[in-house]
């Protein structure tokens, strides 16, 4: 008998075992969120970088869900570097192509959104169907905010997602891991300068520091495709605005100075 109740409890908590494995997964467990530094156009373009912005320039994004099914809400956080970009507004819609927001398209009513930023560098944002008829809730993808922010620095940085989180009208709730980046390009180095030092057994090239990682490239011959014909590296150094190396042994040597976001 004893042998009979251990087997019939392993039973019961492999059904509820199996019982829990299926509700874990909801509707949207495939589903992601994506930046789009393309705000002026309409629609989805996907364009992760842009130009070096200049320092009091606006910038505006759209961020889209994508591969959504029974979409009844949406939480999200945006993490951002408050020392290079300022948070200015979010809105629900596109107010330059006046792209709707997907939890409208179906002809529902939404509340929100609904900002928290309340923590340095991380911007909340949430919004929700009014009602649960699931004949409201949108499928596919669809336009989440519209975001400015406003540059404060010339340091290149990127934007990321925090927790993301997606609700369907039953209120099955999945944690959205399928994300993208926005990234902001550094500038390029400016007012380059190359020099033999006193000694004459080294040369010193420098720039204007922007606060960038750095990395300094060389080759023999100029118009070699850069960087696949040039040599890795021969040096790199994070905020700093020169490097010292020593003098090639033929005396002649071409070097390429890029700066990188820092990691």
């Amino acid at each position: 008998m004893k042998k009979v109740n251990y087997i019939s409890v392993a039973l019961v908590l492999g059904i509820l075992f199996l019982f829990c494995s299926h509700v874990i997964a909801g509707p949207n467990e495939n589903a992601g969120i994506r930046f789009d530094l393309d705000a002026i156009t309409y629609g989805n373009q996907n364009q992760t970088s842009i130009a070096p912005p200049s320092v009091g320039a606006f910038i505006r994004l759209d961020v889209y869900a994508i591969n959504v099914h029974n979409l009844d809400t949406y939480e999200f956080e945006v993490n951002y570097n408050p020392n290079q970009i300022e948070y200015i507004t979010t809105t629900s819609t596109n107010p330059i192509t006046y792209e709707e927001n997907i939890l409208t398209s179906n002809g529902g009513e939404a509340l929100g959104p609904l900002i928290d930023t309340s923590t340095p560098g991380v911007l909340s944002i949430s919004m929700t169907l009014t009602g649960t008829d699931t004949t409201e809730a949108p499928e596919g993808e669809g336009l989440v905010a519209d975001i400015v922010f406003q540059v404060l620095s010339t340091i290149g940085d990127s934007l990321t997602f925090g927790d993301v989180y997606f609700y369907d009208s039953f209120g099955v709730m999945d944690i959205i891991t399928d994300t993208n980046t926005a990234t902001f390009l550094p500038y390029p180095p400016d007012n380059v300068n190359i020099e033999i030092v006193a000694a004459g057994d080294s040369v010193r090239i420098s720039w204007n520091n922007e606060s960038y990682t750095y990395h300094v490239y060389s080759s023999d011959d100029p118009y070699a495709a850069f960087p696949d014909e040039w040599s890795p590296p021969v040096s790199t150094v994070i905020n700093t605005g020169e490097v010292i190396l020593p003098v090639p042994e033929d005396n002649k040597k071409f070097y390429c100075v890029t700066a990188n976001n820092a990691k």
